[in-house]
């Protein structure tokens, strides 16, 4: 428990940093736009997500219900990766719902990106991974948004939140690389980015991801049908005959 644990403290390292400048953009940028400190730091506690906090702020002057709704838009994803998380994390008896509703308050993008890839061919994802990954992203979204806020509207961080638009893009496409380890899973990706792009001309901000996310999840059975039914052949013991459709099989031993 303890080794997955500090595995997952470990894989998540190359994205701690990027995300806790992102928590310090966020802290500094909600505490010059006339937001209280406490508030601030209150949402990166409870909602817990990079995407969606900023984009709340570039819709704060809108009515509640719009800012609820961006959130809920740029936050619907996880419901998709927690459930999938769920699903190979063994019953209950191996692993308690409250302790499920914990550790789904943790995932993120990036903790998903990486137990995908860890634990490939259906393998049963452990608890403490999650629990150790989601603790050093926690940590860093968290400090870096305290960070923020005691450093307020400084002039040496006025220019920080440009990086906001390099940094997304590029951990995005790290996570991307990291997930897409089979043919199947890349063309998943690419026709949600191009869905994504399509949805971005017709949709409101943040719900271009979500129906993007939906369709492709939608299609990647249908893909993955198509795909191996041309690429993956039987498989074969080691030493073992192929057999024949077209050579009669006699019923004795």
């Amino acid at each position: 428990m303890r080794r997955a644990a500090v595995a997952g403290v470990t894989d998540l390292l190359p994205f701690l940093p990027g995300v806790a400048l992102l928590g310090v953009v966020f802290g500094a940028s909600a505490v010059g736009m006339g937001l209280g400190k406490a508030l601030v730091v209150g949402m990166s506690l409870i909602v817990y997500s990079g995407s969606a906090q900023l984009a709340a702020l570039s819709v704060w002057q809108q009515p509640g219900l719009v800012i609820c709704l961006t959130v809920l838009a740029l936050s619907l994803r996880y419901s998709l990766m927690t459930a999938t998380l769920a699903t190979r994390m063994g019953g209950p008896s191996e692993t308690p719902r409250w302790l499920r509703a914990v550790l789904a308050f943790g995932v993120t993008d990036e903790n998903y990106a990486t137990a995908a890839a860890r634990y490939r061919d259906g393998a049963r994802i452990e608890p403490a991974y999650l629990a150790g990954s989601g603790a050093a992203l926690f940590v860093a979204w968290t400090g870096g948004t305290v960070v923020g806020v005691l450093a307020g509207a400084s002039p040496q961080l006025a220019g920080w939140s440009d990086l906001t638009g390099a940094v997304f893009p590029m951990v995005f496409l790290v996570l991307v690389v990291l997930t897409s380890t089979t043919l199947t899973r890349a063309f998943v990706a690419l026709l949600g980015a191009a869905l994504g792009v399509a949805g971005a001309l017709a949709l409101p901000p943040g719900w271009h991801i979500v129906a993007a996310g939906l369709l492709a999840a939608a299609a990647g059975p249908v893909v993955e049908r198509v795909f191996n039914g041309k690429e993956t052949p039987p498989p074969q013991g080691e030493g073992s005959v192929a057999v024949r459709d077209d050579v009669p099989r006699s019923s004795g031993r």
